[in-house]
């Protein structure tokens, strides 16, 4: 479990996150009880994902994840103010989790799976228009940094499960004639969800 320290700095960081977000999201999707599953979410990442600094990096993209998820789903786009958010937090953690033990070549493998992620699906919406859009690979950058930084299998854990979840609900729809084959899937969500599972999953 997250220790006492790391518990309110997950708290407190969350705070200027959510303020952050709700200045964008108040021109779209707009409620101020946003800041409710944010909190909720990040507590319950926080409350597993170990060690401390990374807790925190995970509570900060669980902030940041619930707007980004909203406006996917709605609107089929990952904002760039919300993206940036979500990687300066998690980049500012990490940082400081690589210079407080040294571990500097965790930081070297995060940074090199921010690059990965971000290239397969900079290459995806390159080579398949609508199958993957700029905003799912710039929030690669965030999502891979943090799983990287727990080592390549997690990377490799957090997109399987992210695909795994998106199939069931396209599966889902088509079965209850809610969708047709050629019907678009919002892959954020699903992204995000596939981290936050993945990042837990390596810390139990």
């Amino acid at each position: 479990m997250l220790s006492g320290g790391a518990a309110v700095i997950a708290a407190c960081c969350g705070l200027p996150a959510s303020r952050a977000v709700r200045a964008y999201t108040q021109r779209t999707i707009g409620p101020w009880w946003l800041a409710l599953p944010m909190a909720v979410l990040a507590g319950l990442v926080a409350a597993w994902a170990r060690p401390d600094l990374i807790a925190c990096a995970a509570a900060w993209l669980a902030v940041c994840a619930v707007p980004l998820a909203i406006i996917d789903a709605l609107e089929f786009r990952l904002p760039d103010p919300l993206t940036m958010a979500a990687l300066g937090g998690t980049a500012a953690f990490l940082i400081a989790a690589a210079a407080s033990t040294s571990a500097w070549p965790d930081l070297a493998r995060s940074a090199a799976g921010a690059a990965a992620l971000c290239g397969v699906f900079l290459a995806l919406a390159l080579a398949r228009p609508g199958s993957a859009g700029l905003g799912d690979a710039k929030l690669g950058l965030s999502l891979g940094a943090l799983m990287a930084w727990l080592g390549w299998g997690v990377l490799l854990d957090g997109l399987v499960a992210a695909f795994l979840l998106a199939a069931c609900y396209g599966i889902w729809l088509i079965a209850s004639r809610r969708a047709t084959m050629r019907g678009r899937l919002p892959f954020g969500p699903f992204l995000l969800a596939g981290t936050l599972l993945a990042v837990v999953a390596a810390s139990l």
